[in-house]
């Protein structure tokens, strides 16, 4: 990047959502914003805790406060439909495919590629599992 580019800043937040019993697991995510540089890739950090395959779980990431989300993981897979077409292409779950220390292990980190202003600001994921009746 030149000098005096922009910098971009990102905050990742996350909120664990269980049917089953809210003590299953909790989401970590850094208490402070990343920062990259405009037209750089980032990876917003964010995994769950104990670590636990989150395979099977729904995971959404998305930018308050729009309800719809940008990345969309059910069903052991990514909903290309689901996508804003802003984030198709530029958006990837860093855990998927990874197999120990991705999705197995806890991983719903978020990996952004070609940032840019309007990528600034709050980026929440909202990660859950049903309870079987």
């Amino acid at each position: 990047m030149c000098p005096g580019a922009l910098i971009c800043v990102l905050t990742a937040l996350a909120v664990p959502l269980s049917a089953a019993s809210a003590g299953d697991f909790s989401v970590s995510v850094p208490s402070a914003p990343v920062s990259v540089w405009l037209g750089d890739s980032v990876t917003l950090p964010c995994s769950v805790t104990p670590p636990m395959d989150v395979s099977p779980l729904e995971v959404r990431w998305y930018r308050p406060p729009h309800r719809t989300p940008f990345l969309l993981y059910r069903d052991w897979r990514i909903e290309p439909s689901s996508q804003d077409n802003k984030y198709q292409g530029r958006v990837f779950l860093v855990g998927l495919g990874s197999g120990v220390g991705g999705l197995e292990g806890g991983n719903v980190s978020l990996s952004l590629r070609n940032v840019t202003m309007a990528d600034s600001g709050a980026h929440l994921m909202l990660c859950w599992q049903f309870a079987v009746v």
